[in-house]
């Protein structure tokens, strides 16, 4: 596969997520994969989930050493699954009901129990979660496969010494700009949520960006140009454009290395002096305070509204 292709592909790929976010962003579906109670409980060891087209399947395993399975269509943020065992004929037994549910700010869970994506590699740092390679694309104005969509690797962590602050530093594959995420739990925007700004001068942007799960990220991206403030929550989504971020596993070193990924963070590195990191770490403190003054009692969902409806 060449690289032209493999930028179409995966562009195709992002914008089709895309497209189905935006038709119903309020609630997402769950994200496919192995989950936990997020507190201690007697109900069940783990829960599997796949979402197929808007149907869920889930295997659902309890403390006792058995299981139990079933499907239902997941419908505004709810799924009603009628759970089966199996028996070794494979005869069936209806058992229990189970009700699945997504909030406007993603999270979910089963008979009101809190659930979420096991997390055995990440770490349980936010900012760590963000270390790898992110499929992103644009939706305002449209994606453009070599100007507004690309990839974004986000390769280290750093701590700026004038405010002892973390952030998970990396590149920006098509504009080779720093790109600088810290985590914003002070703000009132929901869990496992960021506040990025990437370029300097007049390339300048900033995100608001959210972690759905483990390997999706939904946000907001402002358009290039300094300063970089947030006045309004109005006033961002009036200029704003709405992305989408997808984790892409291991792709190999072959690839990796033809598509320049290692070369180009590293350069983009090696090129940018510490002073341009702390600039980045004090616009993103400074955007915090500002998100928060302007939006004090507000959630992530609800700009994620005002976006879907056109506001």
């Amino acid at each position: 596969m060449n690289k032209a292709r493999f930028f179409i592909n995966i562009f195709l790929l992002c914008f089709s997520i895309y497209v189905q976010a935006a038709s119903s962003l309020s609630p997402f579906a769950p994200e496919n994969g192995f989950y936990i109670a997020n507190q201690p409980t007697n109900a069940f060891r783990g829960i599997n989930i796949e979402v197929q087209n808007n149907t869920i399947f889930v295997s659902k395993f309890y403390i006792d050493g058995t299981w139990t399975s079933g499907s239902s269509l997941f419908q505004q943020g709810t799924a009603t699954v009628q759970m089966v065992k199996t028996n070794p004929d494979n005869t069936t037994i209806p058992e229990e009901t189970d009700t699945y549910t997504v909030d406007s700010d993603g999270n979910l869970s089963i008979n009101n129990i809190g659930i979420q994506r096991l997390n055995f590699k990440y770490g349980t740092d936010n900012l760590n979660l963000l270390i790898g390679t992110w499929s992103v694309a644009s939706s305002s104005p449209p994606p453009n496969l070599f100007n507004n969509s690309g990839f974004i690797i986000l390769s280290q962590e750093y701590s700026d010494p004038n405010t002892n602050t973390p952030m998970i530093m990396g590149g920006d594959i098509n504009k080779s700009n720093i790109i600088g995420f810290a985590s914003a739990p002070s703000l009132s925007l929901g869990n496992n949520t960021y506040i990025g700004v990437s370029g300097s001068g007049s390339t300048s942007r900033f995100f608001i960006a959210k972690l759905y799960g483990l390997n999706h990220m939904v946000g907001f991206v402002s358009p290039e140009g300094a300063p970089i403030v947030f006045i309004s929550a109005d006033n961002f989504l009036s200029s704003a454009s709405f992305f989408v971020a997808n984790r892409m596993y291991d792709i190999g070193s072959n690839l990796s290395n033809e598509l320049g990924f290692t070369t180009l963070v590293n350069n983009i590195f090696t090129s940018t002096p510490h002073s341009q990191l702390s600039v980045l770490m004090a616009q993103i403190n400074a955007l915090s305070s500002q998100i928060q003054a302007a939006i004090p009692n507000g959630q992530f969902s609800a700009l994620l509204s005002k976006l879907s409806n056109g506001q």
